[in-house]
This record gives structure tokens, sequence and C-alpha cells, in this order.
């Protein structure tokens, strides 16, 4: 038996590389420690096999998923503890098993290692550690707590789920896991990607999805490794181990192993089984690989000399290792949300993400964690954000800028939470916050309370709310008298109480702050089409609302499209006489050409807009279609008087001057067929 290991990378030195072609050397086999020489390290060993599947999204008690949804999950497939092997393991594999089983045995049978205690929760600093699972708090049949004993409420069941044959390398990592607990090694864990331990750490979003692919990614490329020319070797070993490092040590973290052992079998061919580990330190990051082959007569032997071979390089390295203490702990959780900053600042959310997956997993007090997840999640995912922050505030609950994130999240969430975000909002002026977008916020959920209400025909509460609601918003004008949000809440509240023209001089405010928001936009025009004093503003407002939404044609009520007529009118009117002043303020050199040019770019545009409205719009039935084909007459010569005097401003020729005059003058007459039509 011939074995080969890469010495241990050295911690002071994250950037040490290990050998690339390892000397083979002899191994001795390990001689059993005396009981009393209990190691410190903790150990997870972590098979993966050619196919895997991994665990993603399963639902934990008393840990939501960030999105708010709960997805469809995979069983939790318990693991193997310690070293300690199950009939359901061996199931079909082993047939002398179930002769033995079948045996009334007077004493515990040798060759199997009794069932030992549930696996470490401990730290990933310290070692073996007795972990009690906490009694549930006594319920009711009906589900309320009582101080009565009574019989506790039974978990929810999971799924049953044929147990699959144990892979090559959960074979070998069980003699391998009895072999370090014969060394003194107390806590040592054997899984594959579908045990309990993984599949927790990804259901309560501590371990990203998609690192046990990449470790076992890594692994099946350091083992082929083996098989590259020299040159090619180092690179493929190096680049393997980090990656294959790093994932490990994301498992370490999340399921509180301070050593991980990422094991990977290859298929035993010609009396030979090759492995493929890599060691990885939990506290600091680093890691080394470990290669050897094992020859013998059968699969069955090859994996017991390899469990020992194994066991002896890994108690090597391991036993270099020197104690961590929680300052290391929190050092490396604060230089994972510093990278996670970082890939926030250059727009990777998904690095982003499994940075601070990794510092909450080294550190779950971390509030601030949660809260700059809930910052990466607010531009996309305003429920998974809220979320984030609720965790925050339960680890700080004095945080009050986070309650005020929190209220904001939950009134502008698709499905908004009135309620939530009215009690985080009344949390965070508790804590001595009080800004715009706080008040903003709980003014929005009072106003969706008072529609909610009055949809229910709960008038008085909606009076209530819609008080509440101007108390805040009165508030939030006060702190940011210039704020457009409120300004827009401003208005809705006006528009309620029917103060139309208050209304229609805070949305002349708000408007050029959003000229793309059609919801805005169609409030503003309603609104100047029901104070009905200013109808050329109201037939643009209009003009606008069509072209935002892409309406082909559009269509008003009798009432309303006389109102709007009469505003196309006034605008085209109005269009020509400002066109008519620039020309005449160039040729007399009070105005610079430049900016009358710019100018009437504008004017022209607002001409085009003008134009494809007054030719879409449908006449209603007994209005006159001469009157609605004069108009459109009108807007095209009105269209043209503006080119003309385009082309004198870039030519100065007086004849397009002139030109542009009479064509004015045709357009006005045509405006004046149209009024006078019958």
């Amino acid at each position: 038996m011939v074995a080969a290991g890469c010495p241990l990378l050295p911690r002071a030195s994250a950037q040490s590389k290990p050998p690339v072609a390892p000397a083979p050397v002899p191994v001795v086999a390990p001689v059993a420690r005396p009981a009393s020489a209990v190691r410190g390290v903790n150990i997870l060993i972590v098979a993966l096999d050619d196919a895997t599947t991994v665990a993603i999204d399963v639902p934990v008690l008393n840990a939501p998923p960030l999105t708010g949804t709960v997805p469809n999950a995979l069983p939790i497939v318990p693991d193997v503890p310690l070293t300690a092997i199950t009939p359901t393991r061996f199931n079909g594999l082993r047939p002398e098993w179930r002769a033995f089983a079948k045996k009334k045995e007077e004493k515990p049978d040798p060759r199997f290692l009794p069932l030992p205690e549930p696996p470490s929760r401990a730290p990933i600093l310290s070692g073996g550690s007795t972990y009690a699972t906490p009694a549930p708090i006594p319920r009711l049949p009906n589900g309320t707590d009582t101080n009565v004993t009574t019989i506790p409420a039974p978990l929810p069941l999971v799924p049953a789920r044929p147990v699959a044959p144990a892979g090559r390398a959960l074979l070998a990592a069980l003699p391998l896991a009895r072999a370090l607990n014969g060394l003194g090694y107390t806590d040592v864990q054997a899984t594959g990607p579908d045990g309990s331990l993984i599949a927790r750490a990804l259901g309560e979003r501590r371990l990203s999805p998609g690192t046990v692919a990449t470790l076992r990614e890594a692994l099946m490329s350091l083992q082929g490794a083996t098989k590259l020319p020299t040159g090619l070797r180092k690179a493929t070993i190096d680049v393997s181990t980090k990656r294959a490092t790093d994932a490990a040590a994301a498992i370490g973290q999340a399921t509180g192993y301070r050593a991980v052992v990422a094991l990977y079998v290859s298929p035993f061919a010609d009396g030979a089984s090759p492995y493929a580990v890599v060691l990885s330190d939990s506290v600091s990051e680093t890691g080394e690989p470990l290669l050897w082959s094992e020859t013998s007569a059968d699969e069955v032997s090859a994996r017991d000399t390899g469990a020992t071979t194994g066991a002896a390089l890994l108690d090597k390295s391991l036993d270099k290792w020197s104690p961590a203490g929680p300052t290391a702990m929190r050092a490396l959780a604060d230089s994972h949300l510093d990278k996670a900053r970082a890939a926030g600042v250059a727009g990777n959310l998904n690095l982003a993400r499994d940075e601070i997956t990794r510092a909450i997993a080294l550190d779950a007090t971390r509030a601030d964690a949660y809260v700059l997840l809930g910052d990466l999640l607010a531009p996309t995912d305003l429920t998974g954000a809220a979320v984030a922050y609720k965790r925050a505030v339960d680890l700080n609950s004095k945080d009050g800028a986070t309650y005020e994130k929190i209220a904001i999240a939950y009134a502008n969430t698709p499905v908004p939470d009135w309620p939530r975000a009215l009690e985080a909002g009344k949390k965070a002026l508790a804590a001595g916050v009080d800004t715009a977008n706080l008040r903003i916020a709980m003014a929005r959920a009072q106003f969706g309370r008072a529609d909610l209400f009055r949809g229910g025909d709960r008038v008085y509460k909606a009076e209530d709310a819609e008080a509440e609601a101007q108390i805040h918003l009165d508030r939030a004008l006060q702190l940011s008298p210039d704020n457009p949000d409120a300004l827009r809440l401003l208005a809705r509240a006006l528009i309620s109480s029917g103060r139309m023209t208050e209304a229609v001089q805070t949305l002349d405010r708000v408007i050029p702050l959003f000229p793309k928001d059609i919801d805005l936009q169609r409030q503003y025009a309603q609104s100047l089409m029901s104070l009905g004093d200013r109808k050329e503003d109201t037939f643009v407002a209009y003009s606008k609302l069509w072209k935002l939404s892409a309406t082909s044609l559009p269509s008003v009520d009798s009432i309303s499209y006389s109102a709007l007529i009469e505003g196309f009118d006034e605008h085209v009117f109005n269009l020509g006489k400002s066109a008519r002043l620039l020309s005449d303020g160039v040729a007399t050199g009070s105005i610079a050409r430049e900016s009358a040019f710019l100018q009437l770019s504008r004017l022209k545009a607002d001409m085009g807009d003008a134009e494809d409205t007054i030719t879409t719009l449908q006449v209603p039935a007994g209005f006159s279609t001469t009157a609605a084909t004069a108009r459109q007459f009108a807007a095209t010569l009105m269209d043209q008087a503006l080119e003309a005097h385009q082309t004198f401003l870039d030519t100065g020729q007086v004849l397009y001057r002139s030109r542009a005059a009479e064509l004015y003058r045709q357009a006005v007459a045509q405006l004046n067929v149209a009024r006078n039509a019958k």
C-alpha cells in the first residue's frame, strides 16, 4: 500500500500553495491513542459521488425563506451519525447483515459501533460536545400555550422517500470515520449532499445553493489532474484545491464543523481505488489536497485499507492545527461582509448574497449582515428585504433605522402589508427615528387601510384612517417640503377630499419630476378635466397620457370631447404664436438664434404630439365630421408653419418667415371653420 499526501497550507499565509506532485511516502498504520487522549477538533466528512442530488430550500421551523414563499422542498435524509452503521444504509448491499440481524444476540456485535449521540452543534472553533434538543413548548390540542403539563405537539412529519443505496464515497467515508474515531476524534460525522446537516443548512439559508455541486466538481477535477501532463498538472491542482477549500470551508461554517474532509473516490478498477481528499480548515479557510491510491484484491478491502491510510494522513495534518478563538471567527465574518459590500457596489448580487451567507454562518448574531442583505434585495425583492430586516431587528430591537426600512418595504411591496408597515413605523418612531420617508410609508399604509375600509362599507373607519394619514403626510411635508412622494400622496388626499384646485397645483409640481409615470399622468389629466378651467393643459395632459400608454385610438365621452377639442384649438393657436415671436425676436436681434432654435424644436415636438392626438381621437356621435376634418387640416398647416420658421432660423432668408406667417394664418382660419361647424 502506497500513499502520498500534501502538507497542510500554513494558516499564517493564505497564499501558500501545496506542492504539485507530492512524492510517494510509505504510510504506517496509526496507533490508536488511549481512551483519555481525546482530540479537540470536530470533523465533518462530506462524501461526494459522480452523481449527486443537492437538497435545496428545505423548510425549517422558525426559519422562513427570505422570499416569503415556501418552495417545493426535498425531504431531509438522516446522516450516518459518527461511525455508526444502520441497517437501512446497508439494505441490499451486505447479505451477511441480514443474517446477523435475525440472530438474538446476547451481547453487541463487535463489528458495529453503538449508535452515538446526535452530531455536535458546538461552534466550529471547538471540538466535540453534547447537544441536547430543547424541549418543545407544551401546547393544548387547539395550539395554545399552557403552563399545565400536557403532551407536546408532535413535529410535522417528513415525507417518506426511498433510501437510495449508499454510493462509493459514502461507503468509503464510513470506515474512515471509524478510523478517525479510533484515533481519539470523538465528534466525527459522515454525510452526503442530501444529508440532514447540509439540507438543514440550505433550508436555514446558512449555506448557498450550489456550494456542494462546486465542491464535487473541484474534487473530480483534482482527481483528474493526476492523469494530466506535468506542466498542466500544477495549475489544475492549484485551482481545484482553491475551489474545493473555499466550498468545504463554507460547508463547515454552515454546519458547525471546523475540519471538513471532502472525499471523492474513483471507481475501483485494475485492483486500485484512487482517493481524492481536500482537508479544509473552516476557521482559517485554508486547505490541502491528499491524493493516494489503494491496491487490493477487491473493493471492500480497498476501502478498509484506504480508511487506514486516510486517517493517518489526516491525523498528521490535524495534529498541527492550533486552537482558534472567537476573535478569529469575528474577523472572518467581517472579511466576508466587506466582500459582500464590494460585490454589491459592483452589481454582483449573487456573490454578495453568498458572502453574506458565509458571514451569517460564522456569526449568526450579526444584525448588520441581515441589514446589508435587505439593502441588496430591496431594489428587486421588497418582500425578501422586509424579512431580512425583520431578522436584523430580532437581534437588535432598538435599531430604529432598520424598523424604518421595514415600514418602507412593507408599504411598497407589490402586495402591501399595511398593518406590518404601521407596526414597524411606530417602533421606528419610538426608537427616535422620524424621517420624511418613514412618514410617507405610514401615510401610504393609512390611505391603503382607508381604501379597504371604504370598500367594506366601513366609512367611519376609513375617515379615521385618512385622518391619521393626513397627520403623517403633514409631518413628511414639514420635514421635506419638496419630497415628490409626499407631494404625490398630498395630491391623492386633496382629490379624495374634493379640493381639486389645490390638487392640480400640487400635481403641477410633481408631474415634471415623474415624466413617465402613467398613473400619475392619468391622475393629473383627470384632475384637470374635473377642474374645467384649464382646457389647453387638459388636452396636453391627455395627449401625453395616451402617448405613454400607447393608446392607438383614444375615445372619451361627449362632454370630455368638447373640452378636449377646445383645448386643442387653444394649444395649436398658442404654438403658432410662440413660434412667430421667436422668429420676430431673431429678426430684430433680441433673441439669440441658438436659443430660439432650441425652443422652436420643443414647440415642433409638441405640435407633432397634438397632430397625432387629434388625428386618432374618436369623434363621438352627434359631433360634426367636418369640424374634425378641419382641425386635422389645421394641425397639418401649423406643423408646416413651424417647419418654415425653423428654415428661417437656419438660413436667415426672409422668404421662409413670410411663408410661415401665411401658413399660420391659414391654420387659424381652419380652426375657425371647425369652431363654427355644426
